[in-house]
């Protein structure tokens, strides 16, 4: 039996959920000004903009993997 730990009430229980996540990204924006975006959702209203934010990561942090 593993031993319990007091992070287990702080620990989420599943996966966050895709409106969880948007609302963290929302918070981010209005807490800290930080915008987080995916290009593959921006791609099929905006190509351009989804390719400019890949290219811009791409400059600054490298290709992915």
């Amino acid at each position: 039996m593993r031993p319990r730990s007091n992070l287990g009430a702080r620990v989420a229980s599943g996966p966050t959920t895709e409106e969880e996540i948007d609302r963290q990204r929302a918070a981010a924006w209005h807490r800290q000004g930080v915008v987080l975006l995916r290009p593959d959702e921006i791609e099929p209203s905006d190509p351009w903009f989804a390719q400019a934010i890949r290219n811009y990561a791409n400059r600054h942090w490298g290709r992915r993997s």
